[in-house]
């Protein structure tokens, strides 16, 4: 293998990469937003529902404000 040929498979692989990384980003960002959607629906809970409604909101703001952030980070650099 030469070195451009070795230099084209690398780029390759860190490509794939990059695209199966921003199908979990995509995938978690939805995650959080529907955990923060859902813990903010009206209905006639019970405590153990209220508490999940509760954890599931914090951990919905989480993701959010984490992928907001991360995003601002990778605009910076660009």
């Amino acid at each position: 293998m030469n070195k451009n040929s070795q230099r084209g498979f690398a780029q390759t692989i860190g490509a794939v990469f990059a695209i199966i990384q921003g199908m979990f980003d995509i995938i978690f960002d939805y995650f959080f937003k529907l955990m923060k959607k859902a813990s903010k629906e009206k209905k006639a809970d019970t405590e153990g529902l209220k508490f999940f409604k509760k954890i599931g909101g914090f951990i919905g703001e989480l993701g959010q404000s984490y992928y907001e952030t991360y995003e601002e980070i990778k605009r910076r650099k660009k």
